[in-house]
């Protein structure tokens, strides 16, 4: 994390990158196929659809100012795939499970053939909305 201190007020402001990463597509609950990219969210081809989005509380917060309507929406992410927003709607994503690396070789928790050791691997997060 980027971490700076402001002396007029006394504080310490401490910015970082989004822990998840939203970047991707992403449907609406009325079936609108949309784009995250680093903070701009277009819909698809033709739809003229633009707007920009801010994240924080590492990646579990989003807003997005629409200037059309002068109101600010926003979003809980829950999980890795779900985008809860405060007007009811919800995006959605595939998200692909992923593996945790393998552990170092150590004794078996139970009885192994002499000479045997085990290992094991967790998972970072699993599959979400029909992901692999």
């Amino acid at each position: 994390p980027n971490i700076s201190m402001d002396s007029g007020l006394n504080t310490v402001i401490q910015s970082s990158p989004s822990a998840i990463d939203l970047n991707g597509r992403w449907t609406t609950a009325s079936g609108l196929n949309i784009t995250v990219r680093d903070g701009e969210v277009t819909g698809g081809p033709g739809t003229g659809y633009k707007e920009f989005i801010t994240v924080s509380n590492g990646g579990r917060r989003v807003e997005m100012h629409v200037p059309e309507e002068d109101y600010v929406y926003w979003a809980l992410l829950s999980g890795r795939g779900s985008l809860n927003w405060n007007d009811g709607d919800v995006w959605s994503r595939a998200v692909d499970c992923v593996w945790q690396p393998w552990a170092i070789f150590g004794a078996c928790g139970g009885p192994c053939p002499q000479g045997m050791q085990q290992r094991r691997r967790d998972f970072e997060y699993l599959q979400e909305n029909g992901g692999a």
